[in-house]
């Protein structure tokens, strides 16, 4: 009788991993951030986001890295407003704030409010989106330069 019960248990163990995708997706560990989700200065959009990174970078067979989460420029308003023509010109809309002013900026859009709360020009890097993605080994940044009235 013990026998019968666990060969049944083994076949209904063995059934449900045949069962699931050979591809099942990791679910992302919760975002803790609880500070503003986006901000909108100098005609330009920041938003916190989270993304999941894939690689190796170049590799024909890519798998999941991991998930983090960053603040991206996401949007510019006008194409006609120098913020914007400059962060176009540099392919910026899509990339990760890394630093603004030589301050690392992480996952939070707080640092970029305050950070570009003063009137003046303000220098941002910015890592190129599809680099957040891919995690290559030297990942391409832009220096933009935005100046707030």
């Amino acid at each position: 009788m013990r026998t019968n019960i666990f060969l049944a248990a083994t076949v209904a163990t063995a059934s449900g991993l045949i069962a699931m995708p050979a591809g099942a997706d990791i679910p992302p560990p919760p975002d803790l951030y609880d500070g503003p989700p986006s901000a909108h200065i100098g005609g330009l959009t920041f938003e916190h986001q989270r993304i999941r990174h894939v690689g190796p970078a170049g590799a024909k067979v890519r798998h999941l890295l991991g998930y983090d989460t960053y603040v991206f420029l996401t949007n510019c308003d006008d194409a006609k407003s120098p913020n914007c023509a400059e962060a176009r010109k540099k392919n910026a809309i899509g990339g990760a704030v890394t630093k603004i002013d030589g301050v690392v900026i992480g996952d939070n859009v707080q640092k970029v409010i305050d950070a570009l709360a003063t009137n003046g020009k303000h220098a941002l890097t910015i890592t190129l989106g599809q680099d957040v993605i891919d995690q290559p080994a030297t990942p391409r940044t832009v220096a933009v330069l935005v100046r707030i009235p």
